[in-house]
């Protein structure tokens, strides 16, 4: 099969997220990699009767409430939006004059985020042989799109894709179909003129094949995939491998 489009996922993909890279905090004897580290600072020139221990607790609650609205509502939470979860499982109301102060932590906590995330130069140089090759494109679950891209800027991948698609930005994510469709319809293409790129079995490949893409599935840690899952067209283990698919 010759496809006109190759569409990547980013993270963990193109660009690698290094937990380790992030900075530690301890909460009850534990050492835990946070951007707590950097972000609870900050929030305690404000509100320092909140301990760590509660800010934490807190802030992971949030995630997991993101989680559980994405799931049921089909859609992106952005990180904004979670930080007003945050916020309200601390019981402080998010009123117009706290929001400079919120945006504040926000921008802490992805600064912190993007310097944990990594591209090796050799994924640049395969977007360069592919981009004489077939139409590039990308589409990334991430709940706040300017570091997203700034991730890709700092990797020199930007001006390699014709299309970026970012969750947060448009409020669709993968698995659903909308944000497939959307690709298509933007880069004049149907599904199976495309092939997908990704790690993720839940995220990538079955969003992928439940619009009809084709999909090759980066599978680094060598894992079983769930039966649940449909097979992807390829498998492999290395990113480089696919010029051997896509040649």
């Amino acid at each position: 099969m010759s496809y006109r489009t190759v569409i990547f996922d980013l993270f963990d993909t193109l660009a690698d997220f290094d937990r380790d890279r992030l900075p530690v905090i301890h909460v009850n004897g534990e050492a835990i990699h946070s951007t707590t580290a950097v972000v609870y600072p900050l929030f305690a020139e404000r509100y320092s009767h909140v301990p760590l221990e509660t800010f934490y607790q807190a802030f992971r609650r949030s995630f997991d409430e993101a989680a559980r609205l994405r799931e049921s509502e089909e859609r992106e939470v952005s990180a904004r939006e979670r930080f007003g979860l945050f916020f309200q499982n601390l019981e402080i109301p998010v009123t117009p004059e706290i929001e400079p102060f919120l945006g504040r932590l926000l921008d802490a906590h992805m600064t912190c985020l993007a310097d944990a995330i990594h591209a090796p130069l050799e994924r640049r140089e395969l977007l360069n042989w592919l981009k004489d090759r077939y139409q590039l494109a990308l589409i990334s679950n991430f709940d706040h799109g300017p570091t997203a891209r700034q991730i890709l800027d700092r990797a020199g991948m930007t001006s390699y894709f014709d299309l970026i698609l970012i969750s947060e930005e448009i409020g669709q994510r993968k698995p659903y179909t909308a944000i497939f469709q959307t690709a298509c319809q933007a880069l004049q293409i149907r599904p199976h003129e495309a092939i997908f790129i990704g790690d993720s079995p839940s995220i990538d490949i079955a969003g992928a094949k439940g619009v009809g893409m084709a999909v090759i599935w980066l599978n680094r840690r060598g894992e079983l995939l769930d039966e649940s899952i449909p097979q992807p067209d390829h498998t492999v283990t290395r990113l480089e491998e696919i010029k051997g698919i896509l040649g």
